[in-house]
C-alpha cells in the first residue's frame, strides 16, 4: 500500500478532527484517526462514541487499505513539516511516511477494530447556507447551559416549523433565539444537538463554503458540509417552551438604542467595580442619559459613570448581571443594539438594531433576566 498526500493538506484536516480525540479515553482505540484509502480518496475519522468527526481528501494512489494511527502523535509531528509531499506506505504492522529529507516510522492498528460510526437509517433532511447556521452557533452557543444543569439545557434546540427554522439556547439565566424565515418546513419537529459536537463543527464552517446538509432521526443527527461530516448523538428530553417566554411587545414599551461597543465597553468597566459573586451593574435611565454603576461593598469599591443616548421610555432603573450582559453584546456584530424593557424585575430583550423595511436574513432576540 501507498499513496502520496500534502503535509499541509493532512494537518489542516486534523487540526479539525483532533478535537473529539480524549486524553482520557475509556478505549484505547479512540486515540487513534482512522484511515480509509481507496484509490484516489482518503477518509480520515476521529469518534469518541457519543461524536464522530470524518473528512475526505485527495491523494495520490491506485490502492485500498484501513488501517489506524495515533492521532495526537501525528498531528503534532505534521506540524513542524513545511508543506511537501509526504509519501506513506505499509510495511506489516509498520506504517511508513517519507519527507524531502526523512523518513519517519509507526506502528499502526487494524482498521477494524475502530468502532463503527453512529448509523441513521431512513434520515429525513434539511440543507441550511453555512454563513446562516455558522451565525446562528455564534448566537447560541454561548448560552448553553453547563453540563450541571438539566441535561435538555446542554445543547442547541434546533426546531424547525411552517414559520421558521430556530436555533434556541438557555442557561435558566439567559435565552437566545435566532430564527430564518426563509427555511421552513410542513411538519413541525425539533431535536436537541449537544455543544461540543456543535463547538466542532464551527471550527469547520469557519473553513468551509456553501451549505450544510442536516440529516436526522430520533436518535441522531450528522452535518454535512464540503468534504467534512459530523455525526453525534442527540440529547433525550423535552426542550423547555422557549415561545412561551417572550413577552408580548406591549410589555416592553421603554426602549434603549446605542451603540454596541460603546455599550460593551461601560458595561466590562463596571465588572471590575462589582460584587464578585453577583457582578450586578445598574442602568439608570432619565430622559436622553443613561447612568451605570456598580458596587463592591465588602471591597469599598464602586464606579459610576453617565452618557447621553437615545432613549424612549419610562424613567427607570434596572440591574442586571453584568457578565451575561457583556457576554450578549460580544455576540451580536450590529453596530447598533435595542434594549427592550418593561417593569424593573421582568424579562428584557437584547435585540441588534434594525432600520425600517430593511430586509434581514434572520433575527436575533437575546432574553435576559434582571438581577433583583
Amino acid at each position: 500500500m501507498e499513496f502520496l498526500v500534502n503535509s499541509q493538506t493532512l494537518v489542516d484536516e486534523l487540526t479539525n478532527l483532533i478535537g473529539v480525540v480524549h486524553t482520557t479515553n475509556s478505549l484505547p482505540i479512540l486515540n487513534n484517526v482512522l484511515f480509509e484509502l481507496d484509490n484516489n480518496s482518503l477518509k480520515l475519522t476521529t469518534s469518541d462514541l457519543d461524536t464522530t468527526l470524518s473528512s475526505v481528501i485527495e491523494v495520490e494512489s491506485k490502492e485500498k487499505a484501513i488501517f489506524c494511527l495515533p492521532a495526537r502523535m501525528l498531528f503534532e509531528a505534521l506540524k513542524t513539516f513545511q508543506p511537501q509531499p509526504l509519501t506513506f506506505s505499509k510495511n506489516g504492522d509498520n506504517i511508513t511516511f517519507v519527507s524531502k529529507k526523512g523518513r519517519f516510522q509507526l506502528a499502526c492498528i487494524p482498521g477494524d477494530d475502530f468502532p463503527k460510526p453512529l448509523e441513521i437509517p431512513s434520515p429525513e433532511s434539511v440543507t441550511i447556507p453555512l454563513h446562516q447556521l455558522n451565525l446562528g452557533l455564534n448566537n447560541t452557543l454561548f448560552a448553553v447551559g453547563p453540563e450541571e444543569l438539566r441535561k435538555v439545557l446542554t445543547g442547541v434546540f434546533f426546531y424547525f416549523s411552517d414559520e421558521s427554522t430556530d436555533l434556541v439556547s438557555t442557561d435558566g439565566h439567559k435565552l437566545v433565539l435566532y430564527s430564518l424565515k426563509s427555511i421552513t418546513r410542513k411538519e413541525a419537529v425539533g431535536f436537541i444537538v449537544p455543544k461540543r459536537p456543535l463547538s466542532l463543527l464551527k471550527g469547520i464552517l469557519s473553513v468551509s463554503e456553501g451549505v450544510v446538509t442536516i440529516e436526522y432521526n430520533k436518535s441522531n443527527a450528522r452535518f454535512k458540509v464540503d468534504h467534512s461530516m459530523v455525526t453525534c448523538k442527540l440529547i433525550d428530553g423535552k426542550f423547555p417552551n422557549y415561545k412561551n417566554v417572550f413577552p408580548p411587545k406591549s410589555d416592553l414599551p421603554n426602549v434603549l438604542t446605542i451603540d454596541r461597543i460603546q455599550f460593551k465597553s461601560l458595561v466590562d468597566r463596571s465588572i471590575h467595580f462589582a460584587s464578585r459573586t453577583g457582578s450586578e451593574v445598574n442602568l439608570k435611565l432619565e430622559g436622553s442619559s443613561l447612568t451605570i454603576n456598580a458596587q463592591n461593598s465588602d471591597y469599598n469599591q464602586s464606579s459610576v459613570e453617565s452618557i447621553n443616548c437615545d432613549y424612549h421610555g419610562d424613567d427607570m432603573n434596572i440591574s442586571f448581571n453584568a457578565r451575561f450582559l457583556s457576554e450578549m453584546l460580544k455576540t451580536l456584530d450590529s453596530q447598533y443594539v435595542h434594549l427592550k424593557m418593561g417593569l424593573p424585575n421582568a424579562i428584557s430583550i437584547l435585540t441588534p438594531f434594525v432600520e425600517e423595511n430593511q430586509e434581514i436574513e434572520h433575527e436575533t432576540e437575546m432574553l435576559i433576566m434582571p438581577t433583583r
